[in-house]
């Protein structure tokens, strides 16, 4: 006869057992390579192929180059011409695109496919004061400009091992939608002087607006991320990917002079599987 103590070790006995039967057969994938074999509790186990969803993002963009941007101009006889150059600058501004990926199951290579827009604000300035007659004293300029681009981006993307990390890159496409240009004259006083001897000499900034030609861009990134298994609004197949890109591409503007960005991008993609 089983005691009564005896028995009650008996009955948690059998259920640590079923428990960690369940527990290893939902560790195993069926039908694949790795039927049969021990999986780690974080290894990140995918059974869609499509996976279609949508990305945000954010970037800062460090200028180089320099920038000539006519601030004054007629199509008039005899009508005068003037032009600004800035040199480098930064920018930023925010991203968003809907998403659509392919990975055959169990490869760890995969392709997607994102078409959005993105709207950036990038500023250029000169540090060198320059003379110009009656139109510039002692100036300095200041450009401005708001630019709303379509994106089109062809990306491999290829896992690292079975946690969800990936490496990502691929060419991508720019195309101007609209842009919104301006260019600050900024006249400063010469050292030890108060107010100038020519009307409009002292201290003060003036606003012109500039249509600087902002060209299609072409140009490839690559970076990093992880893949994140989540279950939202109560299904489970869903990636949450978070990721860093650099990106270089052809020139913003390219005509009299180049100037271009470096981007560093960083975002969140989020799909569920079909």
């Amino acid at each position: 006869m089983i005691t009564k103590q005896p028995y009650h070790i008996l009955v948690l006995v059998m259920c640590f057992i079923v428990a960690i039967s369940v527990d290893v057969k939902a560790q195993l994938i069926s039908g694949s390579s790795t039927e049969g074999v021990d999986i780690p509790f974080d290894t990140l186990r995918l059974k869609e192929e499509w996976w279609i969803g949508a990305s945000v993002s954010a970037h800062y963009a460090m200028g180089f180059g320099t920038l000539t941007v006519q601030y004054v101009g007629g199509t008039a006889p005899d009508a005068p011409t003037l032009s600004a150059q800035t040199q480098g600058g930064f920018g930023y501004g925010v991203a968003i695109a809907p998403s659509i990926e392919y990975r055959s199951y169990n490869s760890p290579l995969g392709l997607m496919l994102n078409l959005g827009v993105d709207y950036r604000y990038a500023t250029s300035t000169s540090t060198t004061p320059v003379s110009n007659g009656i139109y510039a004293y002692n100036a300095t300029f200041e450009s401005n400009s708001s630019i709303l681009y379509g994106t089109v981006t062809l990306l491999a993307k290829y896992s690292l091992g079975s946690r969800g990390f990936f490496v990502i890159g691929g060419p991508f496409l720019d195309l101007p939608l609209s842009s919104n240009s301006y260019i600050w004259q900024h006249e400063l006083l010469p050292p030890d002087e108060v107010v100038g001897e020519e009307p409009g000499f002292p201290n003060t900034s003036i606003k012109f607006a500039t249509t600087p030609d902002m060209r299609p861009r072409v140009g490839f990134q690559i970076g990093f991320g992880t893949d994140i298994m989540t279950g939202l609004f109560g299904y489970t197949s869903q990636l949450v990917s978070p990721f860093i890109l650099i990106q270089g591409a052809t020139p913003v503007v390219s005509d009299p002079t180049a100037w271009n960005s470096l981007m560093f991008r960083g975002g969140v993609i989020w799909r569920v599987g079909l």
